[in-house]
């Protein structure tokens, strides 16, 4: 006769339908390894129903497993309400339309004197350009870019409130201080070139730091549009390695720019750099980094 037979059936109970004397070598083996099941197998043949150890006792066999977390606390995946920055984007994305729109060539100008001295010189052949509609527009574009940039940096890659500010007042804040500083390095460019009488400093110098700025600008917002909306920290750091690129290229053409003026020797021009450019960058990393400690 069966032994598991409809008449044989407790419902009151749960029967363990392999005794230790019927496991098999393979099945027998794999609960000598295991001490939790051993245990288990060997306190009760029987849990009635509705026990609380009915509901413990499978709990307790998978405690013991080699999937271990690997993080334990929480990931952020929303940082606040950034509708703000959906603004900024429409805005100037927005700009560069009317600038392809009505200044196509003279845009294509602009890209091509951050490749070239020569295609510099033609756009300043071709009207002032900074005193220029697309100038303006342009420089729209990076300051949202450059302050954006700045800003993913310190909330996406950081975790950083900067003077306990978040949002759009950190975003804010960033823009005002790239406005301070950009006015201050031309205004101290302008003083410079006129008590030393130094022609290069007024012209080329001037011209190619605004040149780099709004290409820039223009180029780092295809990556921050995506680098918010996937959302990517590579693409933030594609926007910081862009940027970075960029920098030691203008420091590297501003040296030899304009060998032809033999009053501003070699040396006076690295004296220069270091004094504008990277110093001020320095002095910004040295800040950032004792706050960050």
């Amino acid at each position: 006769m069966n032994p598991f037979t409809l008449g044989d059936f407790q419902p009151d109970t749960i029967q363990f339908l392999l005794p230790h004397d019927s496991v098999t070598p393979h099945v027998s083996q794999g609960i000598a390894d295991s001490s939790i099941i051993q245990d288990s197998l060997a306190v009760v043949d029987s849990i009635p129903v509705g026990s609380p150890d009915a509901r413990v006792l499978i709990p307790s066999i998978l405690d013991n497993h080699q999937l271990q977390p690997q993080q334990i606390a929480p990931e952020v995946t929303s940082y606040g309400n950034e509708d703000w920055i959906t603004i900024h984007f429409i805005l100037g994305l927005m700009v560069y339309a009317w600038v392809r729109l009505f200044y196509a060539k003279r845009l294509k100008q602009v890209f091509k004197s951050l490749l070239s001295v020569r295609f510099q010189g033609m756009l300043v052949r071709d009207g002032n350009v900074f005193r220029e509609r697309i100038s303006i527009a342009l420089m729209i574009i990076y300051l949202i870019s450059t302050s954006l940039l700045i800003y993913l940096f310190f909330t996406r890659i950081l975790n950083y409130e900067l003077l306990q500010l978040k949002n759009f007042k950190l975003f804010s804040f960033i823009m005002l201080v790239v406005i301070v500083l950009w006015i201050i390095k031309n205004f101290a460019n302008t003083i410079i070139g006129r008590v030393f009488k130094n022609p290069v400093i007024l012209s080329e110098y001037i011209l190619s730091n605004f040149i780099f700025n709004i290409t820039i600008g223009s180029i780092l917002l295809p990556i921050l549009i995506l680098a918010v909306y996937l959302p990517s920290v590579e693409m933030v750091y594609l926007g910081l390695f862009i940027w970075v690129i960029a920098f030691i290229y203008r420091l590297i053409r501003l040296v030899f720019t304009s060998l032809s003026y033999t009053k501003f020797s070699l040396l006076n021009r690295i004296l220069y750099l270091c004094t504008f450019e990277l110093i001020p960058v320095l002095i910004l990393i040295k800040l950032v980094m004792s706050n960050l400690e």
